[in-house]
């Protein structure tokens, strides 16, 4: 299905097992969220149900496209105290509190294309035995690289702005291609942080490329370097992305040369 041009949540799973999100096209919406949501959310995740095979996926997220899902509003929850001055969420797919799991419950994101959220495209809260596999995710950082300058407003939000993982443990991401804004004074293609746990058990990196052009590191080296079959700084050349502002179709069309 298509979801589009809605102010809040595209699209959400709370509370469910056995779940496939699969092809759908989640665009254009949580602009007017005031709440910090996203395009694609699951959330709360069980793991009730036994399954014949113990490492059975609870929810499978697959061959999704998920792109321009970002806040226009500065988010606030009535349990703050506080309202960040800053526009810090509006990401594409996003797992939140994922972590009621008994019976070795997982999660799969896999396949998916997310392309210029407002910050990270795929992005893990709280949640464990997550495997982020042969995803693309291009330039999620639309609120720095063009939603603010847009708006004259100069000061940068959250850092997230291609995988990220933010708390948990059993994290796998591999074989994913992720492209970034490299002119940003921060945020990499791949960070992890957020929990008080060695980041060995938080999250395991291998055959990844990730890429930055505008001249800055490409990499978090206290999390990934160019061992375990990652590729650092190498472009995939990725043809056929429309300009962010466009609603023309990307086809991201890779070359054999890629």
């Amino acid at each position: 299905c298509t979801v589009t041009h809605v102010p809040g949540n595209g699209l959400r799973v709370a509370g469910a097992e056995f779940v496939d999100v699969a092809h759908n096209e989640v665009a254009y919406t949580s602009l007017k969220s005031y709440s910090g949501t996203h395009g694609l959310v699951i959330t709360n995740t069980p793991d009730a149900l036994e399954a014949e095979w113990p490492h059975r996926y609870r929810v499978r997220v697959v061959g999704n496209r998920v792109h321009h899902n970002y806040n226009e509003i500065n988010s606030w929850s009535a349990k703050k105290t506080f309202v960040n001055e800053e526009i810090d969420e509006g990401k594409g797919i996003s797992l939140q509190r994922n972590q009621d799991f008994k019976h070795g419950g997982r999660i799969l994101l896999a396949n998916n294309l997310v392309y210029w959220n407002g910050y990270s495209g795929l992005h893990s809260h709280e949640s464990d035995n997550v495997h982020i596999v042969a995803n693309t995710a291009y330039m999620n950082s639309f609120t720095q690289s063009v939603w603010y300058p847009k708006m004259n407003r100069t000061r940068a939000g959250g850092h997230h702005i291609g995988i990220s993982i933010d708390g948990g443990r059993g994290h796998v991401i591999a074989n994913n291609i992720v492209v970034v804004d490299g002119r940003l004074p921060e945020g990499y293609p791949i960070s992890v942080g957020g929990g008080a746990m060695p980041t060995s058990e938080m999250v395991t990196l291998t055959g990844n490329l990730v890429y930055g052009p505008g001249g800055r590191r490409h990499v978090d080296r206290r999390v990934m370097d160019e061992g375990s079959h990652n590729i650092v700084g190498r472009s995939p050349l990725l043809g056929g992305v429309a300009p962010a502002d466009s609603l023309a179709e990307s086809s991201f069309s890779v070359p054999p040369e890629s």
